[in-house]
């Protein structure tokens, strides 16, 4: 998927946010910033709050005070079954051999972000080994 978007946009109408930055409490409200930038430039229109309220907005929308069904309670998740699903040496190895090639392909725009995900595939080949 990331490939695919890669290919068929321009720099310009690109913007890559990681989900751990959005959700991270230190870079979050930074990144929602630069998403609202983003938003705000690409289509012409001014944002709905200032930047002065984004970090209350990240804070809202990320700590899930936003979500609530019309009864007023937070929906739950009703999964089931294991956090963590093991992968084979070969699958892992894959995974940071695809991660690696997109770094390589657009380093300014992805590099930082698949390096992480790289660590982090490292991290649950340990995982696994350690077992």
């Amino acid at each position: 998927h990331t490939l695919f978007w890669m290919e068929h946009n321009s720099k310009g109408n690109t913007l890559v946010i990681s989900y751990e930055k959005l959700v991270d409490k230190n870079n979050g409200p930074m990144e929602y910033a630069k998403l609202g930038g983003f938003l705000s430039e690409s289509t012409g229109k001014k944002l709905a709050q200032s930047q002065d309220d984004i970090p209350c907005v990240w804070d809202y929308i990320i700590n899930s005070r936003g979500d609530t069904s019309t009864n007023g309670k937070t929906p739950q998740s009703h999964r089931s079954g294991p956090k963590v699903y093991p992968f084979t040496d070969e699958q892992i190895d894959t995974i940071i051999h695809y991660l690696e090639s997109l770094a390589q392909l657009y380093p300014v725009e992805l590099g930082s972000v698949m390096e992480g995900y790289v660590n982090d595939a490292l991290a649950l080949k340990e995982t696994f080994h350690s077992v």
